[in-house]
Parts: C-alpha cells; structure tokens; sequence
C-alpha cells in the first residue's frame, strides 16, 4: 500500500485492487491500518482529493458500518457517529456527510450495511459485498 504524509493508504483501483468491504477491512488491518475515519469536513475533502488523485474519480469504501446493529453506524475503530436513517443524526460532536435527506437509506433492505464516499464527497451505504477501491488509514 501507499502511505502519504498525512498517514493515509490507498490501492489504485485496478481489477486486482478492488475488494469487498470486510476484505478490504482485513487488508488494512494486516498492514497495520484500519480503513478510514472521517472527523470533519476537512478530512473529507482531503481524503476524497487523495483518492481522485492516486486512482481518479471512484466511489470507495470507508470504515463506516452498521454491520452490528442496522441503523447504528460505527467506524471500524467501533465508536459510534450515526443513529437512524436519512432522517437520523450524528452522534454529539461527530462529524457524517451522507448525500443530505436520502442516506443512509438501506435501499437493499437489509443488505446496504456499510458506506462509501461518492465522487461528490458525500457518502451512500451500500451492500459490503460490491467490489471497490478503498483507502485505508494508520492506527
């Protein structure tokens, strides 16, 4: 993987690169990263004009999930940011960018349990098992 001087890690999208999202969670997590944490606007944006330049302009994974409890939505580290649907809000003093009044929807009832950040910078749940880039952070 490649590190920046900010600490974060991305594979270039290319066919041998992408992943699920649970793969891409373990791959992280072997090199000693966790897939990414997004605190604030800043970071979003940062990260989002990380990716555009190392693989161009591709959805990709980031480390939110509510895998454990549908409507929970956890960072890989575990701390809670998110409770409910697109009428939900964040958890006090947390930071979340999903695509404003539709995300996260759970479309696939049951199957949208993790999130990507769009070409946009906003983010969407979808189902883990889609294959995607993704971008990794250190611990």
């Amino acid at each position: 993987m490649h590190a920046d001087s900010n600490g974060y890690s991305t594979d270039v999208p290319r066919v041998h690169h992408l992943t699920s999202w649970e793969a891409a969670e373990i791959i992280c997590r072997d090199q000693g990263f966790h897939l990414v944490r997004i605190d604030d606007a800043a970071e979003n944006a940062t990260v989002r004009a990380l990716v555009t330049q190392l693989a161009g302009n591709y959805e990709f994974y980031i480390g939110a999930s509510d895998l454990a409890v549908e409507g929970s939505w956890r960072w890989s580290d575990g701390e809670l940011f998110w409770l409910g649907g697109p009428a939900g809000a964040p958890a006090p003093g947390l930071y979340a960018n999903w695509i404003a009044g539709v995300e996260p929807n759970n479309f696939d009832v049951g199957t949208e349990d993790v999130a990507v950040m769009t070409n946009a910078g906003d983010w969407n749940d979808v189902n883990p098992s889609g294959v995607r880039p993704y971008v990794c952070e250190r611990n």
